[in-house]
């Protein structure tokens, strides 16, 4: 199923009932029910949030964009002997770990050098703690918790290598009911739509519907804030107006059902830009293994682009390297068309790369609405 970041002040925590990509516990979640009144602290002011970013978070010491393969570069000569590397997923196989696992399958890991052994998390796996105790290698995952563990007043030294998705994807997804269910909607979402309705949040995710309130100009009392479960079954059914959801894979449980006619409204349009799926090491084995790094990003570079040029193919693959019920191999290459955007971006960067600036942008976004702890320095 789907996911919304787990947020930082419970980084490091999985929670299966909660933001999750895989949704195992989606019968319990199903339902909704009003929100009980919650007295959230205002957020921090921008200008107040920026500078204290600016003073206390170094951008240079928790990001390094070395092992980006640079345009036109001769490939890295093969390790020998071959180096083994645990990649650690915080969540379960889906649609998102499709370069992970084309380039599994197609040997681009091998052809590096590396024995990647790619290890699936959910609940009870808690893979960053994981990395940093060193039982795997290479943390996959969200960039917030990464962030909320480097700036926590006990945090690791961490360094994020490189990121494949270049938004979150994060919305609100909403059902265009002025037009039949099988027809595409090209309706745009405004606060106005969203003023008197009653609209979805993942648990723990609540800031991100204060965000939205924020930047629309709406107040708590113009909309109705409900808890919603990891599918949008509750929209369906008309008991939400507005669930809140990834791009990249709600809309595909919605047009399995026969609804074609929904509408999204990105947080990304609002200021809200988060990479997704970072991957993570230590400063230590940075350090210590900056030839298996390259090589690794080398790989996932050789994976995104194959992507690109054979989704069909790549869909084919995802599937068949996924247990259970990964979904058809049309809905997989839907979904693998729409986030290879994301992988390749507009071109500003290179796939993989991780702007500093962006980094800063969303940190500031997790301070203002007490999602980090920027501790001041000593």
């Amino acid at each position: 199923m789907s996911h919304l970041p787990p947020q930082a002040a419970r980084a490091v925590v999985p929670r299966p009932g909660g933001i999750c990509r895989f949704g195992l516990l989606c019968a319990l979640l199903a339902g909704c029910a009003k929100q009980p009144e919650i007295n959230r602290p205002p957020p921090v002011p921008k200008a107040e949030a920026d500078r204290i970013v600016a003073e206390r978070f170094n951008a240079d010491r928790c990001i390094t964009n070395e092992f980006i393969p640079a345009p036109g570069s001769a490939p890295l000569p093969r390790l020998v002997p071959t180096r083994p590397l645990r990649v650690g997923l915080q969540w379960l196989f889906t649609g998102d770990a499709a370069p992970w696992l084309v380039a599994q399958r197609l040997g681009f890991f091998s052809d590096e050098g590396l024995d990647v052994k790619l290890e699936e998390g959910g609940p009870g796996r808690n893979v960053l703690v994981g990395l940093v105790m060193g039982r795997i290698d290479v943390y996959l995952g969200y960039p917030d918790s990464a962030l909320s563990m480097i700036t926590s007043r006990t945090g690791a030294d961490l360094k994020i290598i490189c990121a494949s998705l270049k938004d979150s994807g994060v919305g609100w997804i909403g059902l265009d009911r002025t037009i039949p269910p099988n027809r595409r909607s090209t309706r745009k979402i405004t606060a106005a739509d969203l003023r008197g309705r009653r609209l979805g949040v993942q648990p723990e995710a609540d800031f991100l519907f204060q965000y939205l309130c924020d930047q629309l100009g709406l107040a708590p009392s113009e909309v109705r804030e409900m808890s919603e479960g990891a599918t949008p079954d509750a929209l369906i059914t008309g008991a939400l107006d507005y669930f809140e959801g990834l791009r990249s894979d709600q809309p595909r449980l919605l047009e399995r059902k026969g609804y074609d006619n929904w509408t999204f409204l990105p947080l990304s349009d609002l200021g809200y830009h988060s990479y997704l799926d970072v991957s993570v090491v230590t400063a230590d084995f940075c350090r210590r293994e900056p030839d298996v790094l390259a090589r690794y990003v080398a790989a996932l570079d050789r994976s995104i682009r194959y992507i690109a040029a054979h989704p069909h193919e790549a869909a084919e693959i995802t599937v068949a390297s996924i247990p259970g019920d990964p979904g058809t191999v049309a809905e997989m290459e839907a979904r693998i068309r729409r986030e290879i955007l994301l992988c390749l971006g507009d071109g500003s960067e290179p796939p993989l790369f991780v702007s500093p600036a962006k980094v800063r942008n969303l940190v500031s976004i997790l301070y203002r609405y007490h999602r980090i702890d920027l501790a001041a320095p000593p």
